[in-house]
């Protein structure tokens, strides 16, 4: 999926949204939904947008949806994502947060469902990840991409929330009971099949 591709899809979701531009991008995870909770300030199926064809899995929603905040800060919420488990590959997978920056995103908030492997996490809790481990036996097809400094930018840590490395797996499966105790021996907090 190219980034002409990209941008083609941004100037769909502008003109579809009627929205000049968006500054932050929210792409929601299984069983994350906006629906009854937020006020959508208009919305746009996923499939009348370039590239985002593929379907959607359970627990994932299938609409772009527009809202801007209080202060003013236009908000794009992506409501599904191709997963490699699909059979997508690497460059539909990041689709997604291409369109986004096309369309004037500079910040992203990812969110999944993830396993717990860290002991000290409860159920619910809310985890930044702070690094994580590509267990997926694929990549993109840059090399040497320098990943050192994928976790550090400027406002990235929000005072009080919990931390962990994010261990991802290609799935569909769920992980099985030694590859759990093989991400945690690793130094993963958590695993899961997206977001990484």
């Amino acid at each position: 999926m190219s980034s002409d591709v990209a941008r083609v899809a941004a100037k769909q979701l502008l003109r579809k949204l009627d929205m000049p531009a968006f500054d932050v991008a929210i792409q929601l995870g299984t069983g994350w939904a906006i629906d009854g909770i937020l006020e959508s300030f208009g919305s746009v199926h996923q499939s009348s947008i370039a590239g985002f064809d593929r379907a959607s899995v359970a627990g994932h929603g299938k609409h772009f949806h527009a809202l801007v905040t209080d202060t003013g800060t236009a908000v794009l919420v992506l409501g599904s994502r191709a997963h490699l488990y699909q059979g997508a590959t690497p460059d539909e997978v990041a689709h997604g947060m291409r369109t986004a920056h096309e369309a004037g995103c500079r910040t992203v908030v990812l969110t999944n469902a993830a396993g717990a492997v860290n002991l000290n996490y409860d159920l619910g809790d809310i985890i930044g990840i702070t690094d994580h481990l590509n267990l997926t036996g694929t990549s993109s097809a840059r090399e040497f991409v320098d990943m050192s400094g994928a976790y550090e930018y400027p406002g990235f840590y929000v005072p009080g929330i919990v931390t962990g490395v994010y261990a991802q797996f290609r799935g569909p499966q769920f992980e099985t009971p030694a590859e759990v105790r093989m991400a945690r021996t690793l130094g993963a907090d958590l695993v899961g099949m997206s977001t990484a």
